[in-house]
């Protein structure tokens, strides 16, 4: 699942994913996903917590888990945070649009 962002909301929020994630190795990108990291010989990997606010207050929070968990949890807990290609490879799963003028695109599965 993919979520694609308006150039602008996608930066500011992968600015803000890889200050939280700065202790974790990074690795190559993948196709449209470039903010990716290696987290093979992790026992355990804390993933920030992901919101959107809206006009009008509403505010969206994303599921994970609070802390550090598990693998076994990570694949579940993550799902619309981070794709997991494999142990070497997992992506923050949000892309920016390539025509500022598009509208954001919440959880689509390519």
């Amino acid at each position: 699942m993919i979520t694609r962002l308006p150039l602008k909301a996608y930066e500011a929020l992968r600015t803000a994913f890889k200050e939280k994630m700065s202790s974790y190795k990074t690795t190559s990108g993948s196709r449209i996903l470039d903010t990716c990291y290696d987290f093979t010989g992790q026992e355990t990997v804390n993933i920030p917590k992901v919101s959107f606010s809206f006009k009008g207050g509403t505010v969206v929070e994303l599921l994970t888990r609070k802390g550090s968990f598990f693998f076994f949890f990570f694949f579940f807990d993550s799902k619309g945070v981070l794709y997991v290609h494999d142990m070497s490879k997992v992506c923050l799963a949000f892309a920016n649009n390539t025509n500022v003028g598009n509208v954001a695109i919440f959880g689509n599965v390519q």
